[in-house]
């Protein structure tokens, strides 16, 4: 009887030493996964979060949705912040009236606006396409219908450069600065790589998949002027590379970006979801993704 009865308390105890293990695992967010690939990220819910604000009600009420000024955006909440920024990203502002998919029909392909006053002539066009990740049908399709000459760019694939008829391959980065990575990959700034291959000339179509590293890059290129002249613009935005939740630190400063390219005549005409990265949100409940493929043409 007695060795019954230790048994039993064995058994309660492990039991009960179990309940407190997977209550300090798990206290509702997803902070002990891979911290490399999901970064923790910790949502806490005011009392507004759960309802809408006033200035959320305006938001989801307007058909079209322009972003308020910077010192606006730093006061308001990470809710706030949030709705804004996806009812933004996935609202057209620009009604094109011929769009065109080059590429792949999926992932790997990308539209771009072909009206008139955007459309790509082979005597004058040259197209930058950052992130291959071994697909070229982009580039390829840009050449075979317009004639441009494409150079593409993926220091990933491990590839020397070559040049097959007017695609030109380069196995260099884009980044905010020139440097050389722990992945001993080549990143150079978007004026640096221009003047390494001698282009003065508008580059007429800026494809961009590179996986974060776009936050940095758009600031750069727009504080240098080298936007100028380009008219379509396709950028895939990633507020993170999987799918947990982002808080005001990540949607602020996109935002900002977001209204920095509204400001210089930027508009989006496409605009999709990557549904690898969808999460839904903590406070709102409501079905979300990380990562956005965007398709701009310049209007100005």
């Amino acid at each position: 009887m007695m060795q019954l009865g230790k048994r039993h308390i064995s058994l309660c105890l492990g039991l009960l030493l179990g309940v407190i293990l997977l209550y300090s695992l798990y206290d509702g967010s997803d902070k002990h996964e891979d911290k490399k690939d999901h970064p923790e990220v910790r949502i806490i819910c005011m009392p507004d979060d759960y309802i809408d604000t006033p200035f959320i009600k305006q938001v989801r009420k307007n058909e079209t949705v322009i972003l308020p000024e910077v010192a606006t955006l730093e006061a308001l909440s990470g809710e706030e912040l949030a709705v804004l920024y996806h009812r933004y990203i996935e609202n057209l502002q620009y009604m094109c009236k011929r769009k065109v998919r080059l590429g792949q029909i999926d992932d790997g392909g990308w539209d771009i606006c072909d009206e008139d006053r955007f459309r790509l002539t082979e005597e004058s066009c040259i197209v930058y396409s950052f992130g291959i990740n071994n697909d070229f049908s982009f580039d390829e399709a840009v050449t075979k219908y317009y004639g441009c000459e494409v150079h593409s760019f993926d220091p990933s694939m491990n590839m020397d450069d070559f040049t097959k008829g007017k695609i030109h391959f380069h196995n260099l980065g884009i980044s905010a600065r020139d440097e050389v990575t722990d992945d001993k990959w080549n990143l150079l700034r978007y004026n640096s790589i221009r003047s390494k291959l001698g282009h003065k000339k508008n580059i007429s179509v800026l494809k961009m998949d590179i996986e974060i590293y776009e936050w940095e890059v758009l600031p750069d290129i727009i504080s240098t002027g080298d936007l100028a002249g380009t008219y379509n613009l396709v950028v895939e935005f990633h507020l993170a590379m999987s799918s947990p939740e982002q808080g005001k630190d990540k949607y602020l400063p996109a935002l900002k970006l977001l209204k920095s390219l509204y400001d210089h005549g930027y508009r989006i005409f496409w605009t999709h979801q990557n549904k690898w990265c969808q999460f839904v949100s903590k406070c709102k409940q409501e079905l979300r993704t990380n990562c956005h493929e965007v398709n701009f043409v310049k209007i100005r």
